[in-house]
């Protein structure tokens, strides 16, 4: 296991740390590779993780509890069935997507209809809007737990697929959430101050006023 240090220190002597002790944690695994990589390209990989670990679950989290409020027969239906827990979630992170936008570089010549692209040339992805698609889902402005999410891209796909995806769902989705309405009694909306979500690449409510009965 990596040492446990008393106090903070910058990140590269964490990296040192790693590599003089190597173990399963991702640190461990990008500074011990073979070839390593670049440490540039760790302290990137770092930066990614300490900005997804904060934003995009915020996000959900909110999300969730926003689709169910505003819906009370799901949200009675999912507080009956603690089974429903994670296609909640599933259904919240397609509904208002926590990432609506990722740009990526062009890595070769391609076209898609009559759109054509050049090699570093940068396109935006717009993650929100695919997981709103009619053609994949019925009434896709909707939250609706009962759905098909197989086709949702809100935690990307293939070499992009979000890396803290498993945590995600198991924090949010079977910890976080259901803890929040066990706590909180009766969790409503404020019908004097509508919630309020914004956001370009993270997306989520910013203002969600709540009452709770103590």
């Amino acid at each position: 296991m990596p040492h446990q240090f008393d106090s903070p220190l910058p990140i590269d002597a964490v990296l040192d740390d790693h590599r003089s002790h190597p173990n399963p944690s991702i640190l461990s695994s990008m500074i011990n590779a073979d070839p390593p990589m670049p440490l540039d390209g760790i302290r990137a990989n770092i930066k990614v993780i300490i900005g997804g670990g904060l934003n995009e679950p915020r996000d959900a989290i909110l999300t969730l509890v926003l689709g169910l409020l505003e819906n009370p027969a799901q949200k009675d239906n999912v507080l009956a069935r603690p089974e429903l827990w994670p296609a909640a979630l599933e259904e919240a992170v397609r509904w208002i997507s926590p990432i609506g936008m990722s740009p990526r570089r062009i890595a070769k010549p391609w076209s898609i209809r009559d759109v054509a692209f050049e090699t570093d040339e940068r396109a935006f992805l717009m993650f929100g809007s695919a997981n709103r698609d009619e053609a994949h889902f019925a009434r896709a402005d909707e939250f609706d737990v009962r759905r098909d999410t197989s086709k949702s891209v809100a935690f990307g796909a293939g070499p992009h697929f979000c890396a803290g995806a498993f945590a995600s769902r198991a924090m949010i989705g079977k910890i976080v959430a259901p803890m929040l309405f066990e706590r909180l009694r009766n969790l409503r909306l404020r019908e004097d101050a509508p919630p309020v979500v914004r956001g370009w690449v993270f997306r989520g409510p910013v203002s969600l006023p709540v009452r709770w009965d103590a």
